[in-house]
């Protein structure tokens, strides 16, 4: 450890002379008001993602159906809240989630997969309507939560 009075090289051969042998203290700016804000947010957000990631329960429910034609409004109960949906037709469907008041979603055959992943808490699925159309349709729902 170089004393007072020292000359120091550095690697790059720059030399310097020892005056002091205290640790430099890093002196930080006051805290303002925003920055503390900033932090609680931080703060926040990381206490959503952990509280969100203990509400998966560990259950899931695999369906699989021959829906015949023109079915209005099938409902399909979930006993837990399901936070990823897979739904597989052969046919086009409609479907709507939680609420027979909520907005019909069309789904035509080459979309599907239908897939909803990554559900918050709000958004969670306990049901589910289907409504098929002129044809019998093969239904297959993997909904986990």
């Amino acid at each position: 450890m170089p004393a007072v009075g020292d000359k120091v090289t550095t690697a790059s051969g720059e030399v310097y002379l020892m005056v002091s042998n205290k640790t430099p203290e890093i002196v930080q700016p006051p805290a303002t008001l925003a920055t503390i804000a900033n932090l609680l947010d931080q703060v926040n957000i990381n206490l959503n993602i952990l509280i969100d990631t203990s509400r998966w329960v560990g259950k899931y429910a695999a369906i699989e159906e021959n829906l015949d034609s023109g079915i209005e409004r099938r409902d399909f109960d979930f006993k837990f809240p399901v936070r990823y949906i897979r739904i597989y037709t052969d046919q086009p469907i409609k479907i709507q989630i939680n609420d027979i008041g909520n907005p019909i979603i069309s789904i035509d055959a080459t979309e599907m997969p239908y897939v909803l992943s990554n559900l918050f808490p709000g958004f969670f699925i306990q049901k589910l309507y289907i409504t098929t159309g002129t044809l019998a349709t093969k239904l297959k729902i993997l909904a986990m939560g």
